[in-house]
């Protein structure tokens, strides 16, 4: 049995799954949006978006590279915010 990046290939393989689940569910979530309010749907998709693409990049690197938890945390909370920023204002031109 050889180890990549610190993990049997099996575990990889288990994360890759429980990852690619994650980064599906934003996109399978924003098809069954009801129609209403522009900004409150666009926050919505903002903070889907963090849990699909930033936050499960930056605990691939918190467990696999040995980034520090308080960078990541650093890191996701900027991409959160920024995330909601857009949404807000991309909801309120809407």
């Amino acid at each position: 049995m050889t180890i990549q990046n610190g993990a049997a290939p099996d575990q990889q393989h288990d994360d890759s799954v429980v990852t690619h689940s994650t980064l599906g569910a934003p996109s399978q979530s924003t098809l069954r949006l009801p129609s209403g309010p522009a900004v409150s749907h666009a926050l919505v998709l903002a903070l889907l978006l963090w849990v699909g693409l930033p936050f499960v990049l930056l605990t691939g690197s918190v467990l696999w590279e040995k980034v520090h938890p308080a960078t990541a945390a650093m890191h996701a909370g900027d991409w959160l915010l920024k995330l909601l920023l857009i949404a807000l204002i991309v909801g309120l031109l809407h």
